[in-house]
């Protein structure tokens, strides 16, 4: 053997372990993503309507990040599905539905991914800025000033995040160039396909209904909390005309997150031992049944890479979160530590 060559070979490994941690902690990044499987559509409140002589309007359900619905994880945005139905002897045309945030600002549908994102954070940041509204304890959800803000807390097993004993941090910067290269190249094409559902699932306006007839919408909005109505714009042929659908939180806010109810602690696993590692930890995306039990676990990110792994999924398996609609996903984080 060379001199140098055990160097070598030890170095080899080291930048092979490098890049397996990074490619899991920049795909264990946030962001949305589409769903394997859309999040069963259920609702078992009734829809939000309004009717003058000539339309009916249904908002039958609005689907929010991570809710009953979901085809994507982590969506910026709410899908609204509104049902219209023409009552008079005369066609109608429906020209624009818009809706009304807490603070009766006007807000359109949007078809493009990055502009839903922008409208988003601006409707935040007005909120922030407004005086009137304050965030939650758990900073998921909106309340007016005085009113008495509920406190949903997401659940994170542990806060904070461990640091591996003695861990290698020799690596190049060509190595990490070429994972994190990857990674941003799988994102933007996720965006693109994501994108590209958006636009195959809006419905274009105008659309003319015929005297008698119905027609279902899907729009896309920014996430906009509180609503306080949505309103649709259509004509005949006397003009133009209005009518708001009352929305109000009660509707269309979305259900409290998942609050953890029991866990256990996971054990210490010998194969961690056997490789001289002290502590790591494991942040994983729960999917959870009716009844809050854990039906799969979806690792997201695993410091050291897969050493946790086993054991934090038999771990998850015992947790139970508040009862709620099939499908619900929650992320939660074990630290492990000898």
């Amino acid at each position: 053997m060379q001199p140098g060559s055990n160097s070598s070979i030890v170095c080899s490994k080291l930048i092979v372990c490098v890049l397996a941690a990074a490619s899991v902690t920049l795909a264990g990044c946030g962001g949305t993503a589409r769903l394997k499987e859309p999040q069963p559509l259920e609702s078992s409140r009734p829809p939000a309507a309004a009717k003058d002589d000539r339309i009916l309007a249904s908002i039958d359900t609005v689907i929010h990040r991570d809710g009953a619905g979901a085809w994507t994880r982590d969506a910026e945005w709410d899908e609204y599905h509104i049902r219209i139905r023409a009552l008079s002897d005369e066609a109608v045309e429906i020209r624009e539905i818009v809706i009304f945030d807490a603070l009766d600002q006007r807000i359109e549908a949007r078809s493009d991914r990055g502009d839903l994102v922008d409208g988003t954070r601006e409707i935040e940041q007005r909120y922030q800025q407004s005086g009137q509204l304050v965030r939650d304890r758990g900073g998921n959800g909106w309340g007016v000033v005085g009113a008495g803000v509920g406190g949903a807390a997401v659940i994170v097993a542990s806060a904070a995040p461990a640091t591996i004993a003695g861990a290698a941090t020799f690596f190049t910067a060509g190595a990490v160039a070429v994972v994190a290269g990857a990674h941003f190249a799988g994102a933007a094409v996720e965006r693109m396909l994501i994108n590209a559902e958006i636009k195959r699932r809006q419905t274009t306006l105008p659309v003319t209904l015929p005297r008698g007839a119905e027609a279902s919408l899907d729009l896309f909005f920014p996430i906009t909390p509180l609503s306080g109505r949505t309103q649709v714009v259509y004509a005949d042929r006397h003009g133009e005309h209005r009518l708001d659908i009352g929305t109000g939180a009660a509707l269309l806010e979305p259900p409290p997150p998942p609050t953890l109810v029991t866990r256990r602690d996971p054990d210490f696993p010998d194969l961690a031992r056997r490789h001289g590692v002290t502590r790591g930890y494991v942040n994983a995306h729960l999917t959870l049944d009716r009844k809050g039990r854990v039906q799969n676990v979806d690792v997201i990110q695993s410091v050291p890479p897969r050493v946790f792994d086993a054991e934090a999924h038999w771990t998850f398996k015992e947790w139970t979160y508040t009862e709620g609609h099939p499908g619900r996903t929650v992320e939660a984080k074990l630290e492990f530590k000898r």
